[in-house]
């Protein structure tokens, strides 16, 4: 599945399948950024299009991260 900025849930998802180890409390949005556009299912744009959409993936990262 082609994910783009439209799929924060997804991005989530697939982020927790790729980075699991990841230090969700200390990870800065450069960073999370750069893990975004190194998915192989991501085909967005470099740059999200609404600046609350970072926030909207790492919290549903969290949400997926405290369940595993």
């Amino acid at each position: 599945m082609k994910l783009d900025w439209d799929n924060f849930g997804d991005i989530a998802v697939a982020l927790e399948d790729q980075y699991a180890g990841e230090d969700l409390v200390n990870i800065n949005e450069k960073k999370l950024l750069k893990l975004i556009l190194s998915l192989p299912e991501f085909s967005g744009s470099a740059e999200p299009k609404d600046e609350h959409v970072l926030d909207d993936v790492l919290s549903a990262w969290n949400r997926l991260a405290d369940n595993y």
